[in-house]
């Protein structure tokens, strides 16, 4: 196995622990990459199967349409 430099274990420490801090400080606030990516399917990207609406406009249409359905 080879050796690691201890430069290397420097840089790799640096990028870790810079990595993490940027990880915790998103948590810390809520954000996710995730969380943008699903933000925008279901609210701002129509969906031809939905008839060109998003997934959140045809979900307050169907609710609109069915007040019985939803107790």
């Amino acid at each position: 196995m080879p050796k690691i430099k201890a430069d290397d274990q420097g840089e790799y420490g640096e990028v870790f622990t810079r990595r993490w801090v940027v990880d915790l400080m998103l948590d810390l606030i809520g954000y996710t990459p995730e969380a943008d990516w699903r933000d925008d399917y279901n609210y701002y990207r129509p969906h031809s199967a939905l008839g060109m609406l998003t997934p959140a406009e045809y979900a307050d249409q169907w609710a609109k349409n069915n007040p019985n359905k939803l107790s």
